[in-house]
């Protein structure tokens, strides 16, 4: 073997014009962390959720006629600002409209037939 005696004689692999030893995991995570920052971050930590749409959800149960204005007022700011918490407020939205034409329709149909 003529080779240094500081390096064994192995093939070096190149890619993208580097040494194979010198391509790391750090510097891969680099790389991709410089093209898209949301890679590798939780998703709790890329966006926050919507306040008005996770408030409008926990109205649902204690006061369900706040549901679908806060529900709206939710999706026009998730529009303006991106943020998540889309399907929050569509939820929020079609159960508390689904609650209230159930409970129309038992008054003009039960309670108006069995009281009047």
């Amino acid at each position: 073997m003529e080779g240094n005696k500081d390096q064994p004689d192995r093939p070096v692999i190149v890619v993208d014009g580097q040494p194979l030893a010198a391509i790391t995991p750090l510097n891969i995570v680099d790389d991709l962390s410089a093209s898209s920052p949301s890679v590798g971050a939780p998703p709790s930590l890329q966006e926050k959720y919507n306040t008005l749409a996770k408030v409008s959800v926990i109205l649902l149960a204690i006061f369900p006629l706040a549901s679908p204005v806060l529900g709206v007022m939710a999706l026009k700011e998730i529009n303006r600002t991106g943020e998540r918490g889309k399907f929050l407020a569509k939820i929020s939205i079609g159960v508390s409209l689904a609650w209230i034409l159930i409970n129309v329709v038992f008054y003009f149909v039960v309670v108006r037939y069995i009281v009047f």
